[in-house]
C-alpha cells in the first residue's frame, strides 16, 4: 500500500516521480499495489488523482483520526498543527494496508510530496 501525501501546490509529476522511487527502493513497481492511500481531505487532488489513475489502482481516502492512530516512524509537528494527524504518507499507508502492517519504506519526501509504503504479511 502506497501512502501519499501532497501540498496544495504539489504538481503531479513531482509526486509521480517521488512514487516510483519510493517503490523502487523497495525493488516492486505500481503493479505489486492494491491501492494508493491519502488524507480523504487530499483525496481530489489532481497530482493524487493523476497517479491512481496512470497507475490504474484505487484510491483510499481516511480521516485524520484514522491516520493519527498508526504506528508511525516519522511525526511531524507542522502536519499536526495543520492537519490533526502527526503523518499523511505513512498514516495512510498503514491504515489502507490494515492491522498488523508494518512500513516497508517509511516517509519520504521531495518537494511538495510525500510517499510511504505499507506491507501487511500474511502467513
Amino acid at each position: 500500500m502506497l501512502g501519499v501525501g501532497v501540498a496544495t501546490a504539489c504538481p503531479a509529476e513531482h509526486l509521480a516521480i517521488l512514487a516510483q522511487t519510493t517503490l523502487a527502493e523497495a525493488g516492486l513497481d505500481p503493479t505489486a499495489l492494491s491501492a494508493l492511500a491519502t488524507l480523504a481531505a487530499k483525496g481530489a487532488h489532481p497530482a493524487i488523482r493523476a497517479l491512481a489513475l496512470a497507475w490504474d489502482r484505487p484510491l483510499l481516502g481516511f480521516a485524520p483520526e484514522i491516520l493519527d492512530a498508526q504506528p508511525i516512524q516519522t511525526p511531524s509537528a507542522r502536519v499536526q498543527a495543520q492537519i490533526g494527524c502527526r503523518a499523511v504518507a505513512e498514516g495512510a499507508a498503514l491504515a489502507g494496508a490494515g492491522p498488523g502492517a508494518r512500513l516497508l519504506v517509511p516517509r519520504r519526501s521531495a518537494g511538495l510530496a510525500t510517499c510511504a509504503l505499507a506491507l501487511l504479511e500474511v502467513s
